[in-house]
């Protein structure tokens, strides 16, 4: 074998390593290492052996044994919209310098422990994991939440329709949705309309109540969107519902010239009330602490039938629909006088003076007999039928659409019937007995005439009368005898009830019966006045008298049916003197001279007062008088006033003049 041929064995070379990732990041993890060797050192060559073991050698080899960082204790989320969301990730200690956040399989890294997720899809719920990374070490655990998107805001919402208690608003959205109005949950909705138009009404609201900041809110996953503000077409972004009408209006009272209507309050809330009628209206507050309000309307015309009455409720300017209307009549005005034009023993002819304004037609109803006559704006009336020597209440008025005006009342009186028979009864030298048979009706007493000279009044009831005094011999040949009924009572009471320096106040209480004026006679002078009809007591004034005078002879009778009452007398009564007046004629040291002049009427004294204390009395003289006053100091400053009396009544100071002495 040649030289260069010899064999040589093989030998192995140095192991080449070879390692596989660590098992774990950290916490005692092993790797795998692989040991290679070759037989190429030398390679076995020209029939030498070949390397004896194994060419390769397997070893677990200790890898990261140093503590892994710990998760994070929580994911919290701060709060969210409908494309991102807010988290707060609470580490479990501080060895963390970063955190990987992976939402759906996407790895984020979060350099601080709040993070926001941007880029999501509304109204979605996503599983968010989150590791703790410390330097080049991650957790070997996660932690997870579910967190969800809120949904997006309505596309648009706006009002539709309003009613007393109800609003209807348009919602544009595919989600459910919360209504919310003055910052409470009035409603919840969820959509049945799948293109996304959603139309709603909202019920069970106060009427004319105002609903502020109406916002809609879709709802998705239990989170609210942002919201929506509903449009109402007002810068305050206000609801004003309109308030209920009122639940009545009915006719309080009526009078010639004005209406007054009971307002029965409706439902809700409202702040006023606007009444209107023909040409009229009215704005009146309302009172919440009441159920109704009256509303009064004057200077209305009489007799007039006014129609179309209604009643809106206001609420924060907002007008309910009105009642339904109703239409009602002034009364018509009474006539403005009625007098008896004539009368007979069974019946009374009227004359009644028209007053001003509508009306249908004229009644008379007279009092106890009942006795109703209606006729059409005549103003002459014969009322029939009545009974010879009575006395009635007549009640004089007018009818317009129904209704009947206030009346006017007076007395009516009907003549009573002549006597049928007068016989002769017996006779002496100087007297005749005479037997009345009286006619039908009401006859209180006979008055007798002889010859025309001699006047015989019987007494009440009396129909046997002996006419006395006359002259033996005589022939009586012309005897009349008049029935006479209903003389007025004479006034019960009368007296000055006050006075001023030319009038007289008089107070007459009324007598039994009806009196329709009195007469007053004072020292020769009369004076009528007509009786008041709602009072048992009647003023009159007997005024331009003259002042400081004494009136001796007041005599009052009641007048009815043309007939005089018995008199009734007063005690004489006085007028006030009049005030006199005051002027300084000279001074000195220690006297004033003044000059006293008397007013208008009678004086009999004056009392002069200084420095309203002192009082001088000085007996009139005549009507322009001088009086010292003496024994005053000297040049002292005095006011001086003077009172005149007659009849023991005194006058109103007179006007105060002031001087010194020198």
């Amino acid at each position: 074998m040649p030289l260069d041929m010899i064999e040589v064995n093989g030998n192995w070379s140095s192991y080449t390593t070879e390692s596989k990732n660590c098992s774990k990041a950290c916490g005692a993890g092993f790797k795998t290492e692989q040991l290679t060797r070759t037989c190429t050192n030398p390679k076995p060559q020209f029939g030498g052996e070949n390397c004896k073991g194994p060419s390769s050698v397997t070893n677990q080899v200790p890898c990261n044994q140093g503590r892994c960082p710990d998760p994070p204790e929580d994911i919290q989320i701060q709060t969210q919209t409908s494309s991102t969301i807010f988290l707060r990730i609470v580490p479990a200690n501080i060895n963390y310098t970063s955190f990987l956040v992976y939402v759906r399989s996407k790895e984020l890294e979060a350099l601080s422990t709040n993070y926001t997720v941007t880029n999501l899809k509304a109204a979605t719920c996503y599983n968010i994991s989150v590791l703790t990374k410390f330097r080049d070490i991650i957790s070997s655990q996660a932690i997870s939440r579910n967190f969800c998107t809120a949904p997006p805001s309505p596309e648009s919402a706006s009002l539709s329709d309003v009613t007393t208690t109800s609003i209807t608003i348009v919602v544009q959205t595919h989600y459910s949705f919360d209504v919310f109005m003055n910052g409470k949950l009035f409603s919840s909705f969820t959509p049945k309309n799948k293109f996304g138009t959603e139309t709603v009404m909202i019920e069970h609201l106060t009427p004319g109540a105002t609903y502020h900041n109406t916002q809609v809110y879709c709802i998705s996953n239990g989170l609210r969107s942002l919201s929506e503000k509903i449009f109402t077409g007002n810068e305050e972004n206000e609801i004003h519902l309109p308030p209920e009408p009122p639940s009545s209006i009915k006719i309080f009272t009526q009078t010639n010239d004005s209406l007054s209507f009971n307002i029965t309050h409706g439902a809700g809330l409202f702040d006023h009330f606007n009444i209107s009628m023909i040409g009229k209206c009215k704005l009146l507050r309302a009172d919440v602490n009441s159920t109704f309000i009256i509303a009064f309307f004057g200077d209305l015309d009489s007799g007039t039938l006014y129609k179309n009455i209604t009643v809106r409720s206001i609420s924060n300017n907002t007008l309910s629909v009105p009642t339904p209307p109703i239409e009602h009549t002034t009364n018509s005005n009474p006539p403005s006088n009625v007098d008896v034009e004539n009368q007979n023993d069974t019946s009374v002819a009227l004359s009644i003076a028209r007053e001003s304004g509508k009306f249908d037609k004229l009644f008379v109803w007279i009092e106890r007999v009942n006795i109703y006559v209606e006729t059409p704006q005549n103003t002459k009336i014969i009322i029939g039928g009545l009974e010879p020597g009575n006395q009635y209440l007549a009640m004089v008025g007018t009818t317009s659409n129904g209704l009947n005006s206030t009346a006017y009342t007076l007395t009516i009186n009907t003549n009573p019937d002549r006597p049928v028979a007068v016989y002769l009864l017996n006779r002496t030298t100087e007297s005749l007995g005479i037997k009345i048979v009286q006619g039908q009706g009401i006859t209180e007493w006979f008055y007798i005439q002889i010859n025309d000279r001699y006047n015989v009044k019987g007494k009440i009831n009396q129909t046997d009368l002996v006419l006395e005094k006359l002259t033996p011999g005589q022939m009586y040949s012309d005897i009349k005898v008049q029935a006479v009924s209903h003389v007025p009572d004479a006034p019960s009471l009368v007296q000055v009830s006050d006075k001023t320096t030319e009038t007289l106040i008089i107070m007459i209480v009324h007598g039994k019966g009806i009196v329709e004026l009195f007469h007053i006679d004072i020292d020769g002078k009369n004076h009528s006045q007509k009786a008041t009809s709602d009072s048992n007591t009647t003023y009159v004034t007997i005024g331009h008298l003259t002042p400081g005078t004494l009136y001796k002879d007041i005599t009052i009778y009641s007048i009815s049916n043309r007939l005089e009452s018995d008199a009734r007398k007063i005690d004489a009564s006085a007028t006030y003197p009049s005030s006199p007046s005051l002027q300084v004629k000279d001074n000195s040291i220690n006297v004033i001279r003044i000059v006293i002049m008397k007013g208008s009427g009678g004086v009999e004294k004056y009392k002069i007062l200084v420095n309203n204390e002192e009082v001088i009395d000085v007996t009139y003289n005549q009507s322009s008088q001088e009086v010292n006053i003496t024994d005053r100091v000297p040049g002292k400053m005095y006011n001086i006033t003077a009172k005149a009396i007659a009849n023991n009544i005194e006058s109103n100071l007179s006007s105060n003049i002031q001087q010194a002495t020198y």
